[in-house]
């Protein structure tokens, strides 16, 4: 795979918690610098898969068929991934990858333990909860924090931290009126603090979007990705009441945001929090213009997050913070992702290789050498965990943007070494690697991946290595392995179906690897909706394949045309159909 091919295409990797950038390598190994989710899969292609193991003989699939379609089968996609964090309530928002978010989780909680009371410190546990999936526990957290900030604030009425504390906490709780007029009151007891201004921003900016999509109830849906809140409110059409008050509300907002940079000038966080508002007011202003045009375009609207005024504040922000990589990382990457929405025009075309050093503009291209040289600088820091983050963003940049596989490579391995437990680092590393064609060496990154963190998921990535390799022994000897120790893996058991069938010659062995993919059925549908996307495409694309080779080339055609139907350009499915049809 050259270079060039393996920055394919970049779009939002959708989640509860916020709408994810990522880059996304494609081909057999599953890789990720982006792939955008075919669809969110649901009981009937389930059902599909199922029925599809016990529907009768129709006709048979020729030798020349079935040899082209071992040829497709494929161990599961794993996707690599690099995000960083668009939020449809707050913009621009820094992000880091779950496994970093789990042990920040943790620390926190380690610190509630010592200190029960801490209302400020259980709301930032809510929020890492809530960007974690865990609803429920994030729920009780903020349950508690309303409680203790609330007479946290009560008790100290002067307090600008304390107000704006619980002020968030209620805001977070659905409460945004009240929290409105606990911080209306407050800048006017207390016009100086800066604290009070962005909160009060944040909250009035929150209403606004709630009121495109819900009217003035002051309700909230957090986690809503871009473009499902986008076609809400197109599909809603707000009317021209509920739209004056958006009006309104976006003003005053940006007048709080706006007071708050005059009160803290060289407040990073201030810059930071008008920043995100500035995307997000660039988005609903662009909104509100869709609404009033006979035909409305959705990409029009999410691109306009990436306005230069917004970007301009958050390059200030990091600035403002010399040491704070995941800010100077991403950055760039918005610096980037900028120039390609302003070059797609008003049918917002994407071209995904418009954000590569070779084409960017002079200007940007500065931007972002810039924010590497930083990096790369803060990557000798004494602090370990700062130049493990520096360098690990430094790395992807490498990759995505000034498309130099080798240093990226170079980079990565630094990270680990430093820092063994940086997860999308080891990610990335493992990306860059396949993308360099080099099978031995992807063999040795990945089995150095499984010695820091021996898990199934880890023995699946050195198993397709092997796979990639050409060593189907290793391949299966590793999957068999891991399965032994996670035997209800679905991941492991449609590995272990793919690897059944490529070498099936009879209907009893393809029949075995079929009884495999029930399994593997039952298992799916335990998993959290955003697991289970990619696993059931590979789940059908492996079924049809069963099918075919069992003779039941109209079945295994019925497949692969309800993957097609979702993502027409999938090109493994496009093989697959093409070897169905004679």
């Amino acid at each position: 795979m050259s270079l060039k091919g393996s920055i394919a295409r970049a779009t939002f990797l959708r989640r509860k918690t916020d709408a994810r950038l990522s880059v996304q390598a494609t081909g057999n190994f599953g890789l990720v610098f982006p792939a955008r989710p075919m669809f969110h899969p649901g009981m009937k292609p389930l059902a599909c898969l199922l029925l599809a193991l016990v529907v009768p003989l129709h006709a048979a699939t020729p030798e020349k068929g079935k040899a082209e379609l071992r040829k497709l089968v494929k161990l599961p996609t794993l996707n690599l991934s690099m995000a960083f964090g668009l939020s449809t309530e707050r913009g621009f928002a820094l992000t880091e990858p779950k496994p970093q978010k789990e042990k920040k989780a943790a620390a926190l909680q380690k610190r509630i333990d010592r200190e029960p009371r801490n209302g400020s410190l259980r709301l930032e546990l809510c929020e890492l909860l809530n960007a974690l999936g865990r609803k429920t526990e994030s729920k009780a957290a903020l349950k508690m924090a309303v409680e203790l900030l609330r007479k946290e604030a009560e008790a100290r009425a002067g307090d600008a931290a304390a107000v704006a504390g619980f002020a968030r906490a209620l805001a977070e709780s659905d409460e945004q009126g009240e929290a409105e007029r606990l911080l209306r009151a407050a800048v006017a007891r207390s016009t100086n603090e800066w604290m009070l201004w962005v909160t009060l921003g944040d909250v009035l900016s929150q209403r606004a979007t709630t009121t495109l999509v819900y009217g003035d109830e002051g309700k909230r849906e957090p986690g809503r990705d871009g473009e499902s809140f986008i076609r809400a409110v197109l599909q809603r059409k707000p009317g021209a009441d509920e739209i004056q008050r958006v009006e309104e509300l976006r003003v005053e907002s940006a007048r709080c945001f706006d007071r708050a940079v005059q009160l803290a000038p060289k407040s990073s966080e201030v810059y930071l929090q008008r920043a995100g508002f500035k995307s997000l007011n660039g988005m609903l202003r662009t909104l509100v213009e869709e609404l009033r045009k006979p035909e409305s375009n959705v990409k029009r609207t999410w691109s306009a997050f990436f306005n230069r005024e917004a970007l301009k504040d958050f390059q200030k922000a990091a600035e403002l913070s010399p040491t704070n990589y995941l800010m100077i990382g991403t950055a760039a990457v918005l610096e980037a992702f900028a120039v390609m929405y302003e070059q797609a025009g008003p049918a917002a075309t994407l071209d995904y290789e418009a954000m590569t050093i070779s084409r960017l503009p002079p200007a940007a291209r500065a931007v972002i050498r810039d924010a590497m040289t930083r990096l790369e600088n803060l990557g000798e820091h004494p602090d370990r965990a700062i130049a493990a983050g520096a360098l690990e963003l430094l790395g992807g940049l490498q990759f995505i943007v000034a498309q130099d596989p080798e240093g990226a490579r170079k980079t990565l391995r630094r990270t680990v070494t430093l820092d063994p437990s940086r997860h999308q680092a080891w990610e990335i590393l493992i990306g860059v690697t396949y993308t360099m064609e080099k099978p031995d060496l992807l063999v040795a990154v990945c089995a150095e991946r499984l010695k820091a963190l021996d898990n199934s998921r880890n023995r699946l990535l050195l198993a397709k290595a092997y796979d990639t390799a050409g060593n189907g022994a290793k391949a299966k000897e590793t999957v068999e392995s891991a399965l032994k120790a996670t035997p209800d893996d679905p991941l492991l058991l449609l590995a272990s179906a793919a690897l059944q069938l490529r070498t099936a010659q009879t209907s009893r062995e393809s029949q075995a690897a079929g009884e495999s993919l029930m399994r593997v059925r039952e298992k799916i549908e335990a998993l959290p909706e955003n697991d289970r996307e990619t696993l059931v495409i590979d789940a059908m694309l492996l079924n049809a394949i069963q099918l075919g080779l069992d003779d039941e080339p109209e079945e295994a055609r019925k497949l692969v045309r309800l993957v097609l139907k979702k993502d027409p350009e999938h090109e493994r499915a496009q093989k697959i159909l093409a070897a169905l049809v004679f």
